[in-house]
């Protein structure tokens, strides 16, 4: 592994560990586990986050202690119900998103559609249906 620090966004992380808060048998599992493993962040759903200020509230059990990054697990991510892969428009920045509750299925393929675009520069013709760019609006619809 490198040693190099690892920067988001000009902040330097603790660690190259991101974990899930979800699918633990309770919360104090969660937290022994967290703290064992030293993550940099960890993510949860937005669909499990309660900003009322509940005392059982994720946010107030995490917030001080760790960077959240919430997630969009469980929510409409795309227009039509279809993942995201592929170049994103930006420089070194490939989008890997919207698979909704099979995304656990689906890790291999896009992690291979994903490996390939980033090695070849380019993607597989299987995956070119699931582009984002395929929500882009064409210059003359976006001019009016």
């Amino acid at each position: 592994m490198s040693n190099d620090p690892f920067i988001i966004a000009g902040t330097t992380m603790s660690s190259r560990l991101f974990v899930g808060s979800a699918r633990y048998p309770s919360q104090q599992v969660m937290l022994d586990a967290m703290a064992a493993s030293g993550p940099c962040m960890v993510t949860m759903s937005i669909r499990r986050i309660s900003l009322k200020g509940y005392a059982e509230s994720l946010v107030d059990l995490l917030g001080d202690k760790y960077r959240i990054l919430p997630n969009t697990a469980g929510c409409v991510t795309s227009r039509d119900d279809a993942p995201m892969l592929g170049p994103s428009g930006i420089d070194g920045l490939t989008i890997a998103t919207g698979h909704h509750r099979n995304g656990i299925l689906l890790t291999p393929v896009s992690a291979a559609v994903v490996a390939d675009g980033i090695l070849t520069g380019g993607m597989p013709e299987i995956a070119l249906p699931f582009a984002p760019g395929r929500f882009a609006r064409p210059a003359a619809e976006a001019a009016q």
